[in-house]
């Protein structure tokens, strides 16, 4: 004969089974199964995270522009749903490729974002570059600092000096000019 028991647990969070077997002799085996429903059943929750992170730019001269991919990885033991990346902060910071909006990271899984920085005046900005999935969200700060190009110095220079040179224009040599120091001009034949 075989005997199955089964009753709910306390607060509706699963049930358990006890079931015994038992024969001419008596009893022959019995035993007693818990199983678990909701949350509590359920694999551990997703988690993501941005490598790197926080990232810094650097110094970005203003005009120029630089780009760095950022790895969004969920390293726990559920998917993560639908996931959604925004940037938000300053306007030099532009999502340039997205390979995770719209996919759902399972676990062990990742995916890339590239963002760019470029600075369009003098000065630190940051950003936040967030991914938001159904079960779990990630953040990543972002620096940046724009600087000005370097400055073009004007000195008076002699002309009719007998250090005069001519060259070709292939072999023009390029000289940085200092302020208080004298420049020495070359010809280039036209």
């Amino acid at each position: 004969m075989v005997r199955i028991n089964q009753l709910s647990m306390p607060g509706g969070a699963g049930w358990w089974r006890r079931v015994a077997a038992a024969g001419a002799a008596g009893v022959l085996a019995a035993g007693l199964a818990v199983v678990a429903a909701g949350p509590a059943a359920a694999a551990g929750p997703p988690v993501l995270a941005f490598t790197p992170s926080p990232y810094d730019y650097g110094q970005v001269t203003v005009g120029q522009k630089a780009s760095q991919t950022f790895t969004l990885a969920n390293s726990g033991d559920s998917a993560s749903g639908t996931v959604t990346i925004t940037l938000t902060g300053a306007a030099a910071f532009t999502i340039a490729a997205d390979q995770c909006t719209r996919t759902s990271l399972g676990p062990r899984k990742s995916c890339t974002v590239a963002v760019r920085f470029a600075p369009t005046s003098a000065g630190t900005v940051t950003a936040t570059l967030t991914a938001t999935g159904e079960h779990a969200t990630a953040t990543d700060s972002l620096t940046g600092t724009g600087v000005s190009a370097a400055h073009l110095y004007w000195t008076n220079i002699r002309l009719g000096s007998s250090r005069r040179r001519q060259h070709s224009a292939a072999t023009a040599p390029v000289l940085p000019i200092v302020p208080g120091q004298e420049a020495l001009i070359d010809e280039v034949p036209s």
